[in-house]
């Protein structure tokens, strides 16, 4: 049986719209950790569309059955790493988990037909990656080369002289389509200068029956999770995925049965990726992880290691359905399939208190008037930092919007804010009346937020008067 193109895309297209709806009811903005203006729900839209669809994609090319298949692209989409990651604004690693299984398809029918075009589109592909996902570079780069590596030697398609000369090839595209930000100081989006201290502040939450692995295999854990089961749901999604686990078996032994050496690399990279996921967990590995990350090039860029946990979920997605496909009794199976993950998952329907729009304060609105008229204005925000949770926004952490309000000249601080967090990331962002002069200001402008920062009175101290007060804010010169 067969599937318009447009059949999946408007199935997947309907599951994102579900997600997100409320991000579209109403005036406001959708503020999120990570989410630098609300423009970027359109993108989160798109991703959450392009995940199912690749996903999708995926495995009916691995032979999949058309309802199997669906189950595969509905899970890549709809599961606690994909909910958690949207719920914080992770859109850069959105954006990475939904091309990876294009990526995969690119590669497979690169190694399948041949064709110096389809390798050059594949290796394109790969090169505009960090550009929209620098993580997910790194995830595809490590994960993704044994496994091409043996299925280009499985294929045998090529010498060691012409898979040496792609490499070099290839290796040329990516220099030349990344040199804009890969040669410019703080340009790959600050990632240089990521300590590998932070790895231990991010490491593995176990947020599922089963402490850290069965929190692993259920695709949860991320630092933050601002996603929560219903009570007793937790155990049945636990269930699912071990259901999933056994497809995914399956299919994995059905692809050794005809290609031994990639299945065998894919399965490596599986087991890697779920053991480092857990180590990142576990208090004894704490140092040696951070030592890892230190080590390894591109690692310290992935900073919690919880992301890899997306390699899992690609590879539930195309092993499970191909799985089923086996079985007799597949049809009834994958729409028990498909109804298991969409009751187990429902609280990620309508986003929760996360997707949905937050007004700017009021009394913001004056002081952006005021600013607009100043001329080689040079404004530091307080609380210096790049979260803060905000009453006017639930009481939720959120990324600072004061750039995507006043302007993005406004100088803010990168990290949280937060004195003991802070201390324990070796990163010190609590500034005081020295650090203040030091950046030479123009204005001082202080938000009202829950987090603790310099006050007025120690401000008027070194000089600074208030031109503007009101319950929102307070706007300070000299």
């Amino acid at each position: 049986m067969k599937s318009p193109w447009w059949l999946p895309l408007g199935v997947f297209l309907a599951v994102a719209v579900a997600i997100m709806y409320p991000a579209w009811m109403g005036d406001g903005q959708l503020m999120l950790l990570d989410l630098p203006t609300a423009d970027h729900k359109y993108l989160l839209l798109g991703f959450l569309t392009m995940a199912g669809m690749a996903a999708f994609t995926l495995a009916r090319s691995a032979e999949a059955a058309v309802l199997p298949a669906y189950m595969g692209g509905l899970l890549y989409t709809l599961n606690p790493y994909t909910i958690d990651r949207l719920w914080s604004g992770q859109w850069r690693v959105l954006a990475g988990y939904a091309v990876a299984p294009l990526l995969v398809s690119l590669a497979m029918g690169a190694v399948r037909q041949g064709g110096r075009w389809r390798w050059y589109g594949l290796a394109l592909a790969y090169a505009l990656l960090p550009w929209r996902s620098q993580h997910w570079w790194v995830i595809v780069t490590l994960g993704g080369a044994p496994v091409l590596a043996a299925a280009v030697w499985q294929a045998g398609r090529c010498s060691w002289r012409q898979a040496a000369w792609g490499i070099m090839q290839g290796a040329g595209l990516w220099l030349i389509v990344n040199a804009p930000w890969l040669w410019r100081p703080g340009g790959n989006g600050g990632l240089d200068q990521l300590r590998a201290a932070d790895s231990s502040n991010f490491g593995l939450v176990s947020t599922l029956p089963g402490g850290l692995m069965g929190t692993t295999i259920g695709l949860s854990g991320f630092w933050y999770h601002p996603f929560d089961f219903l009570p007793g749901l937790d155990v049945v999604w636990l269930v699912v995925i071990i259901a999933i686990i056994v497809l995914a078996g399956l299919g994995w032994w059905r692809f050794m049965m005809r290609q031994p050496v990639v299945a065998l690399a894919a399965a490596g990279v599986l087991v890697v990726c779920a053991s480092v996921v857990v180590l990142s967990g576990w208090v004894p590995a704490t140092s040696a992880i951070s030592g890892a990350m230190a080590a390894i090039p591109g690692l310290m860029g992935l900073r919690e290691l919880t992301k890899l946990s997306g390699v899992l979920a690609l590879g539930y997605a195309v092993l499970a359905p191909v799985g089923l496909s086996e079985l007799r009794a597949y049809r009834p199976l994958a729409i028990i399939g498909l109804m298991a993950i969409i009751v187990t998952m429902a609280p990620a329907i309508g986003g929760g208190g996360y997707i949905k729009n937050y007004t700017y304060p009021a009394g913001w609105a004056e002081v952006k008037f005021t600013l607009d008229q100043a001329v080689n204005r040079r404004v530091v925000v307080l609380p210096f930092a790049g979260y803060f949770v905000a009453p006017w926004a639930g009481d939720r952490l959120i990324g600072n919007q004061a750039r995507a309000y006043f302007g993005q000249d406004m100088l803010v601080g990168t990290s949280t804010g937060n004195a003991s967090f802070d201390t324990r990331r070796e990163v010190d962002t609590m500034l005081d009346l020295s650090d203040l002069e030091a950046m030479e200001p123009t204005h001082v402008l202080i938000l009202a937020t829950n987090q603790v920062t310099l006050d007025e009175q120690e401000l008027a101290l070194a000089g600074w008067r208030v031109t503007i007060r009101n319950t929102d804010a307070s706007l300070g010169t000299k």
